[in-house]
């Protein structure tokens, strides 16, 4: 059997613009654990409370390392660059997480 590892890296990422709804998507992609089915992805909100509403897809392998997807919608209303939204991975071997980034609104000048 293959021996297990923890996920190697964390990557974060955001929407720019929101959908016709209001709703922006927040991702966050975990690479480099094994085996497959080991990974769980946590997401929590700037109060540490934990979120339930996400997506997590099935891991896929690259080279003998498995990647693996979660994603989770927001109001746009409800993002503010001061109070980062955090996304974990993590296995029995180990754990990453990572804040996803968030621009502030654009100022247009004319």
């Amino acid at each position: 059997t293959a021996e297990s590892s923890p996920p190697t890296s964390i990557f974060a990422m955001s929407q720019c613009t929101p959908d016709s709804t209001g709703y922006v998507t927040i991702g966050c992609m975990a690479r480099g654990f094994s085996p497959a089915d080991s990974l769980t992805f946590k997401w929590t909100d700037y109060n540490t409370k934990e979120l339930s509403d996400f997506v997590q897809y099935p891991a896929f392998a690259s080279g003998g390392e498995y990647t693996k997807v979660s994603h989770m919608r927001v109001r746009k209303s409800d993002l503010d660059p001061q109070k980062p939204y955090k996304c974990e991975a993590s296995n029995s071997k180990g754990k990453k997480d990572s804040k996803v980034p968030l621009l502030p609104p654009r100022k247009l000048h004319f």
